[in-house]
């Protein structure tokens, strides 16, 4: 094989493997983040359905009370796509969902906006702490 095309080769594995941190890395935010199977202590979460569709999340806006926990509850179509990689920056989560799985969340928001996307930035979903 000509040199030219090992180093192609290697550059394009070389992004293949960002795209895989990026997905699967978890950046660390400063905020109070505790990715759990189980609700808060005091039962008094806000519970949250999200799922990954072929055209993006369901539901795309969702509105919740700030200063009270959510308990985020992700799962996916079987036909979801990009949008099974799930990106929720402000709160530390990083994950993928899967069909016929919940995945959950707890987290507690602070008055404002909040973005989730797809690790491409395709499609997008605002959380609403009011």
């Amino acid at each position: 094989m000509e040199k030219g095309a090992l180093v192609l080769l290697g550059l394009i594995a070389l992004g293949i493997l960002g795209v895989g941190l990026l997905i699967f890395s978890t950046p660390a935010t400063g905020r109070s983040v505790e990715p759990t199977q189980q609700p808060p202590e005091s039962g008094n979460a806000q519970v949250v359905e999200i799922t990954a569709t072929s055209s993006g999340y369901n539901p795309s806006v969702v509105r919740v009370k700030a200063g009270v926990p959510v308990e985020l509850r992700l799962t996916a179509d079987a036909n979801a796509g990009c949008s099974r990689a799930f990106v929720m920056k402000d709160f530390g989560i990083n994950t993928v969902a899967e069909s016929g799985k919940i995945k959950t969340f707890v987290f507690t928001p602070q008055k404002g906006e909040y973005i989730y996307r797809c690790a491409m930035n395709m499609y997008r979903g605002k959380l609403i702490a009011e």
